[in-house]
C-alpha cells in the first residue's frame, strides 16, 4: 500500500481545535519516529559491517603485536639483570598486559593462550583462573549484601558455577525464575488488596471520567473496525487480484483489531479511506484528550524503541564511533583504526628497544602502571 496518510480530523476547510491540532501532531510525531527507527535499525546494521571491516583486522594486527611484545619481554627478562625494585614492576607489568590479553583471547581457540596463562602463572605467582575468582571474591566483600539485595542471590552461589556456562546458565535462570515468581506474587497480592479497597470506594469524578473515556475508545475503535471491514472485505468481489488485495488488508485490519491497536486502525482507515472524514472527526475536545494521552504513550514508547535500536553496548561493539553524520562516522572509524595501527608500531619499536638491558630498563621506569592494573578486562584500546 503506497497511499498518502490523511492526518486531520475534521473536514479540510474546518479550522481545527486546539486538541485537533495536538492530536494530528502527535500521530505526525508517531509516523516519523517509526520511520526513524526503520531507517536508524538499517543505518545501525550498516555501520556495524563498514566498522568491522576497518577495524576488526586493525584490532587483530594490534593484539598480535601485543602478544609479540609479551613474548619478547619473557626472553629478554632472561638475559638482561634488574634490580628487585626494578624486577617487581617488571612483574607487575607484566601481569597487567596478561590480564589485558587473556581479557581478549580467554574461551577463544587462540593458539597462544596457554602460553600466555603459563607466562600469568610465571609472573603473578597464581594462575590466571584462580585470580578471576580472587577478584570476584574482592568484589563481593566490597559490595557485601548489596548483590543479595539487588539479585535475589549470595555472590558465593554464582562463584561455584563460574567455571561451567551450562551450569551458569542453568543456575541464572533458576534464580531469576524464583525472583519473577516471587514479584509476580507480591504484585498479585498488591493488586487483590488494591482491587479490594477500589470494590468498597465508592468511584469519584475523575475515575468515572476515566472509565467514559475507555468505553469511547473501546466503542471508536469497534466503528473504525467495522467501517474497514464494510469496504474491504473480499467476499463480495470477483476480480482475483481484488480478492488478494482485500484479503492482505483485512489481514492487517483483523490483527490490529484483536491486539486492540487502535492507533494502527485509525492509520488503516486514514490510509485506505483517504478521501473521507475519519471516526474521530465526531469527537469533541473532552472525547479526543483521552486518545491524545494514548498517542503520546505510543510516542514515548517509540522513543525508547529508537534509542534501543541506535549503536550502543548491547548491539554494537563500535558504538562509541557513531555519529549521525555518515561522513564524520567514516573519519571516526578510518581514526580509530589509524590508531591501532600507530600502537602495533609502537609495540615493534618497544620490542626492538628493550634488546639491550638500557633500553628495558627505560621501558620499566616509564611504563605507567594503572592504579588497579590487577583487574582483569581492561580495554586494550579506548575509542
Amino acid at each position: 500500500m503506497h497511499h498518502k496518510v490523511q492526518l486531520s480530523v475534521g473536514s479540510q476547510d474546518k479550522i481545527l481545535s486546539k486538541e485537533q491540532k495536538k492530536f494530528n501532531e502527535l500521530l505526525e510525531k508517531i509516523k516519523a519516529m517509526k520511520q526513524n527507527i526503520v531507517e536508524m535499525r538499517a543505518i545501525n546494521a550498516n555501520f556495524h559491517k563498514q566498522a568491522a571491516a576497518v577495524i576488526a583486522p586493525a584490532q587483530k594486527r594490534n593484539l598480535e603485536a601485543n602478544q609479540n611484545l609479551i613474548l619478547a619481554l619473557d626472553k629478554v627478562i632472561a638475559i638482561h639483570k634488574l634490580t628487585k625494585k626494578q624486577y617487581k614492576k617488571f612483574c607487575s607489568i607484566m601481569q597487567a598486559e596478561l590480564e589485558d590479553i587473556l581479557g581478549r583471547v580467554d574461551g577463544s581457540e587462540a593458539p597462544n593462550v596457554l602460553i600466555f596463562k603459563d607466562l600469568y602463572k610465571k609472573y603473578a605467582k597464581m594462575s590466571y583462573e584462580d585470580r578471576q575468582k580472587q577478584m570476584m571474591k574482592e568484589v563481593n566483600q566490597m559490595t557485601g549484601g548489596m548483590f543479595e539485595s539487588m539479585f535475589g542471590f549470595d555472590m558465593n552461589d554464582l562463584m561455584e558455577n563460574m567455571n561451567d556456562p551450562e551450569k551458569m546458565e542453568a543456575f541464572m535462570a533458576e534464580k531469576m525464575r524464583e525472583q519473577h515468581e516471587a514479584q509476580h506474587a507480591e504484585q498479585q497480592a498488591r493488586a487483590e488488596k488494591q482491587a479490594e479497597r477500589q470494590a468498597n470506594k465508592p468511584k469519584n469524578a475523575a475515575q468515572l471520567k476515566k472509565e467514559a473515556a475507555e468505553k469511547e475508545m473501546s466503542k471508536t475503535t469497534k466503528q473504525i473496525y467495522m467501517d474497514l471491514v464494510k469496504n474491504f472485505h473480499p467476499d463480495q468481489e470477483q476480480d482475483e487480484k481484488e480478492i488478494l488485495r482485500k484479503t492482505a488488508i483485512m489481514q492487517e485490519v483483523v490483527a490490529a483489531y484483536q491486539e486492540d491497536n487502535f492507533i494502527k486502525l485509525l492509520e488503516l482507515q486514514m490510509t485506505l479511506l483517504e478521501n473521507r472524514e475519519n471516526s474521530f472527526s465526531r469527537l469533541d475536545d473532552k472525547q479526543l484528550k483521552h486518545f491524545t494521552k494514548v498517542l503520546q504513550d505510543q510516542l514515548r514508547t517509540l522513543r525508547n524503541e529508537y534509542q534501543q535500536v541506535s549503536p550502543n553496548p548491547s548491539n554494537n561493539p563500535y558504538h562509541q564511533l557513531f555519529d549521525e553524520q555518515e561522513w564524520l562516522r567514516k573519519l571516526k572509524v578510518e581514526r580509530a583504526a589509524t590508531q591501532l595501527e600507530h600502537q602495533v608500531k609502537q609495540f615493534e619499536n618497544t620490542i626492538e628497544a628493550v634488546q639491550t638491558q638500557e633500553g628495558l630498563k627505560q621501558f620499566v621506569k616509564e611504563f605507567d602502571l594503572p592504579e588497579e592494573f590487577d583487574l582483569a578486562g581492561v580495554p586494550f584500546f579506548d575509542f
